[in-house]
């Protein structure tokens, strides 16, 4: 069972911190119409006295509860409609075994996200790796704070930034609009360095970036670091555009660009093994992931084995939209990629066994890029007459 929450905007004026931006911690009053005659039961009355107020509960309570008693609990906030996040993130903490049978995916999508997003990107972190991360976020609501902060996550495994432009609030007319904020290449190269140092984006697996016009392509080589990265998807990035289009399309049907296999949408169209997997690659975030697991980086040969930094299927999946472009309507995803199928580029990474090795060119031939005869060393007289002899 899934839990899918979609919310036009955030609360107003409820101060429980980010878990409550879009739901309430209490129960419905009076949701309860009781027939039975006399007092309710005590078991009964501790359930509806826990659950009253779920911002109050702490993951340390359920240390000693099992999980018949932890289910019970779960299915009465389905009935009376309250599983919220925060509670799903505590049964899937405390139960990883048993959880993910009952709800293995927890979905938010809102259109007007509270400002700053880092605390979305906090409640979506998980240092145990208890729930995979799927995030689809705007640049236009994220400042370099926000995007930095991604960086920090764990348990991220798909990732999505687009520039939906920024909406003005009706409840809030007098805030002027700002420019949209885009990824940069100093962004990745901080998300590197705390990959390397705290151990972050370690299962990151699918990147796909939208209408980002400050990335260049030298921002591949860095994602290279991500083990487990295997699709970037760049759609009308500006830097790659510019690059794809001085390129003609070799016989292999890709380019090597910093380490990865680069196919441009046109030329995967023109092929019929490509097409149909190409326009994949542009549909809903949590889709493009699940297939890609079903692929292993880098394992093309023996000396490249299967990526270690996999998890399970068995984990649960949150997935956010912050908000998230719409990419259901199959008809639409076709018809813009194919008027701007030479901008869009899909990037797999390049085996190491198939990879170009560049030896180093020996001293003689660096003189003026002219050849240089090799140095026989003098010959005298008696050298010659030997020869004759």
């Amino acid at each position: 069972m899934s839990v899918i929450l979609h919310s036009s905007g955030p609360q107003a004026n409820f101060k429980k911190g980010p878990h409550w931006y879009h739901e309430s911690p209490f129960l419905p009053y009076c949701w309860e119409d009781r027939q039975e005659p006399g007092a309710p039961s005590l078991k009964h009355t501790a359930r509806q006295k826990a659950l009253e107020d779920q911002s109050e509960l702490r993951l340390e309570m359920f240390e000693n509860i099992p999980w018949p008693i932890a289910l019970e609990l779960w299915e009465y906030l389905g009935h009376c409609k309250k599983r919220t996040l925060f509670m799903w993130k505590i049964m899937a903490a405390s139960y990883p075994r048993e959880f993910h049978t009952v709800s293995s995916y927890y979905c938010l999508w809102t259109n007007r996200p509270m400002e700053p997003l880092k605390g979305y990107v906090d409640i979506m972190s998980s240092a145990n790796c208890d729930w995979r991360a799927v995030l689809s976020l705007s640049s236009g609501y994220a400042t370099a704070e926000d995007l930095l902060a991604i960086g920090n996550m764990k348990n991220l495994v798909a990732l999505e930034i687009s520039r939906t432009p920024w909406k003005l609030h009706k409840y809030a007319p007098e805030i002027t609009p700002r420019v949209a904020n885009e990824l940069e290449n100093g962004v990745i190269r901080t998300w590197v360095d705390l990959a390397e140092s705290t151990g972050s984006l370690q299962h990151l697996r699918v990147l796909r970036l939208y209408h980002q016009g400050m990335i260049k392509p030298a921002a591949l080589q860095l994602l290279g670091k991500l083990p487990n990265l295997q699709l970037i998807i760049v759609y009308q990035c500006e830097y790659f555009t510019q690059g794809f289009r001085c390129e003609r399309r070799p016989y292999s049907g890709k380019i090597e660009m910093e380490g990865w296999n680069a196919l441009r949408l046109d030329w995967a169209l023109k092929d019929a093994t490509e097409d149909g997997q190409a326009l994949q690659h542009l549909g809903p975030l949590l889709d493009v992931y699940r297939g890609a697991l079903k692929t292993q980086p880098n394992s093309s040969s023996v000396e490249d084995p299967p990526s270690p930094h996999t998890l399970g299927a068995d984990v649960p999946i949150m997935e956010f939209g912050l908000p998230a472009m719409d990419h259901s309507d199959t008809m639409k995803i076709e018809v813009r990629a194919q008027y701007s199928a030479k901008s869009i580029g899909i990037l797999t990474r390049v085996p190491n066994s198939t990879r170009k090795r560049q030896l180093p060119l020996p001293a003689e031939s660096k003189k003026n890029g002219k050849r240089v005869m090799k140095d026989r060393g003098a010959r005298d007289m008696t050298d010659l007459l030997k020869d004759f002899l």
